[in-house]
């Protein structure tokens, strides 16, 4: 059992915390509070890295669903090739959705806004409305090219540094020879080989590749 303080004691209890000892108290809470404030900038920029990823990761995924889906629907017809590769964009004449008619698409890379010619350019798809006859359907393809520069009127789906096509005709891949509008591909293409660049400073960056199979000539085979 501890006995009576003595005077001295009394003094030092009443006396409270010395300057020096409540600014080393300070000092050890800021320091705790700058730790904390790092700890939680840090979480919250990895939780923004990962939803601008899974955004990106999202578009992109939907945006090579379409491509697969506009060579499978491809068609051919007596007016136009159902593929067209001019060295800057693919057009594909593809059947309508539901109904008996055709659409033209167009593929491409283009600035982020057609007087914009600096910064990383972004992967377009244009697409005509449906068209039933000759006429309407060489309107149509000569509007897929200004079509992809408007912004307003082509679907962005993804930030790209560049693109590239190759094709397989039995005797392993080739780059596509550069066509008009009256030239066909040289004979079908068993297989069309994209290869995308994505952005080196996106939180999604690198090579992509995908290869598309023709079902028409696959067709059959084991």
């Amino acid at each position: 059992m501890r006995g009576p303080c003595t005077p001295t004691q009394a003094a030092r209890a009443g006396r409270g915390f010395t300057l020096v000892e409540m600014l080393v108290g300070l000092s050890i809470l800021a320091l705790l509070s700058v730790m904390s404030w790092r700890g939680l900038d840090s979480m919250l920029r990895s939780q923004e890295r990962l939803r601008e990823r899974g955004q990106i990761l999202a578009s992109l995924q939907t945006a090579l669903a379409q491509w697969m889906l506009d060579l499978d629907q491809a068609a051919d017809n007596p007016y136009l090739p159902a593929l067209n590769w001019d060295g800057r964009q693919l057009r594909i004449v593809r059947r309508a959705m539901g109904e008996d008619a055709l659409v033209v698409v167009a593929w491409g890379l283009r600035p982020v806004s057609a007087a914009q010619g600096a910064g990383t350019p972004v992967w377009r798809r244009w697409q005509s409305a449906p068209v039933r006859d000759r006429a309407a359907l060489l309107k149509a393809w000569g509007e897929a090219a200004p079509g992809l520069d408007d912004a307003s009127a082509a679907v962005t789906l993804v930030a790209a540094q560049s693109w590239t096509l190759q094709m397989h005709q039995g005797a392993g891949w080739m780059q596509p020879p550069l066509m008009d509008r009256e030239t066909p591909w040289p004979e079908p293409a068993t297989a069309v080989r994209l290869r995308l660049q994505l952005p080196a400073n996106s939180v999604l960056s690198g090579a992509l590749q995908l290869d598309w199979a023709n079902p028409m000539q696959h067709r059959g085979r084991p």
